[in-house]
């Protein structure tokens, strides 16, 4: 990516008198990638509000050009991330976790802020299974990505707790990665191997809408009611380097979320408007609504799955504290 000119600009500036109107800034840009599903609902709405380009006017960033990719999956996020393809990306935290640790002394890659609380529903066509002890050799289970997704991650926490501690990868042979709306068509069709979906919101609901699905378990079963699923990230690189675009993307997700607490019929409008969700509109709201749904920015029992990371070796370093892998300007999580 071509290096804005702004902060030289600014300086310049700086050195010049009050009146005068010669020097103008460069026009800055924010590359950013999130995921599909409601999860990342607080980008969503900003995207749409435009809070993020208002935040920098407010910050003295004359224009900000706001660039944003959806993916389906992690791994591209992050690669994108540490090519310096993206400034910010959006995920699992499971993910991030594993970032954060493996760009120690590096990038030093760390969360902005928390993006949503949602429960990932393990849901099925099979009748038969109603545990993770029910799964056939010949069973296979969609996840976004095998053994590092947060939804492989939370099969393993599943695994551990159905067949012991170390038997955490049990069912990591028997996942496939696909993108939730390909896993969702997959699971509906019923015509494959795949059998299961560790899925997340809208598209669990829409598989439970239809006869003869139900969900086998939930990502709050292991790591607590209300936990933190998705967050924002970046490198200090970025932080560092553009501290205002920094501070108006923090800014824009508080004003993303008030908007949503104050406003869900409208962000549930926006939501079906932007991602021609098959639920309708009232079924999006009630999601928003539920209490099992969160979009505050500070975190929420994020420890539970480091601490897991850590037990299973996938994780060299062992968090403390959330605000290890968090950024400082995050706020009071837990």
């Amino acid at each position: 990516m071509k290096k804005p000119l702004f902060h030289s600009l600014l300086a310049l500036a700086a050195s010049l008198s009050i009146g005068a109107t010669s020097a103008q800034a460069a026009p800055e840009k924010l590359v950013l990638a999130d995921q599909y599903g409601l999860p990342y609902l607080l980008l969503t709405v900003a995207k749409d509000q435009k809070f993020i380009e208002t935040r920098a006017r407010e910050n003295g960033i004359e224009e900000l050009t706001v660039e944003w990719h959806q993916v389906p999956g992690g791994p591209e996020i992050i690669a994108a991330l540490l090519s310096g393809s993206i400034d910010i990306g959006a995920g699992g935290l499971a993910p991030l976790l594993t970032l954060w640790d493996r760009t120690h002394d590096k990038e030093n890659v760390r969360a902005i802020a928390g993006l949503s609380a949602a429960p990932s529903l393990l849901v099925t066509n099979r009748a038969d299974i109603q545990s993770v002890k029910d799964f056939k050799p010949t069973d296979r289970i969609a996840v976004p990505g095998v053994k590092v997704s947060g939804q492989a991650r939370y099969l393993q926490m599943a695994a551990a707790q159905a067949f012991g501690e170390d038997q955490w990868e049990k069912l990591d042979s028997q996942t496939v990665s696909m993108s939730h709306p390909d896993a969702t068509s997959a699971l509906l069709a019923g015509k494959t191997e795949i059998v299961a979906h560790m899925s997340s919101a809208p598209f669990q609901y829409e598989v439970l809408a239809r006869p003869g699905f139900h969900a086998v378990f939930s990502s709050y079963d292991v790591l607590g009611q209300g936990a933190t699923s998705t967050v924002a990230f970046a490198t200090e690189k970025f932080r560092q380097e553009r501290p205002q675009v920094y501070q108006s993307f923090v800014q824009a997700l508080d004003d993303a979320s008030r908007f949503i607490k104050e406003q869900p019929e409208a962000a549930a409008r926006i939501f079906k408007t932007a991602t021609h969700s098959n639920l309708s509109e009232t079924a999006i709201l009630e999601l928003i609504r539920n209490p099992d749904f969160s979009f505050d920015t500070a975190p929420a029992h994020t420890q539970v799955l480091a601490e897991f990371l850590h037990k299973v070796g996938s994780l060299k370093r062992k968090p403390e504290t959330w605000q290890e892998y968090f950024f400082e300007s995050t706020g009071n999580g837990r």
